[in-house]
């Protein structure tokens, strides 16, 4: 090593290597060991505590991440009108307060659900029972809703 090379400060990085990290080259030309930052695994502990939290589907029931854009009341229940990437849904529940609704995220701390409600731009983990029916015109019954972080994935 030269003169200069044993002068210079030694750099020690620590961490747990992500299985999809791979070696490259900063902008400086140093070699990267690919390994995450703190915040990271953080985050990424964050969300799997989150999926793992988040109720599985039961057999006649589907699993959609959507956003909510309306509550409508009526005597026969509240109807749930919410949009996921693909498609629209108007799902019923006949008892609202027995509906569980969790929250994962701080961006809905505080937040009143009721009729009439503006939409929400927050994503929500929604189960349903697919029980359409044409008169009332509802896609079926909702289960159970989970609001998310906005960057939350189910897989």
């Amino acid at each position: 090593m030269s003169e200069q090379e044993l002068a210079a400060p030694t750099v020690i990085q620590t961490g747990v290597r992500s299985p999809k990290s791979t070696e490259s080259r900063s902008e400086d030309g140093q070699q990267s060991t690919g390994l995450d930052e703190p915040d990271a695994i953080r985050r990424r502990a964050m969300m799997e505590g989150i999926r793992s939290a988040i109720r599985e589907p039961q057999t006649g029931e589907k699993r959609e991440i959507a956003y909510l854009d309306k509550i409508e009341c009526t005597s026969k229940g509240v109807y749930f009108h919410l949009r996921t990437g693909a498609l629209t849904l108007k799902l019923l529940n006949a008892s609202p307060q027995s509906l569980p609704i969790r929250v994962f995220t701080k961006e809905i701390e505080g937040m009143q659900f009721g009729c009439g409600i503006k939409p929400i731009e927050i994503p929500v983990v929604v189960i349903y029972m697919t029980k359409p029916e044409g008169k009332a015109k509802t896609d079926g019954e909702l289960v159970s809703m989970d609001f998310v972080p906005k960057n939350f994935t189910l897989n």
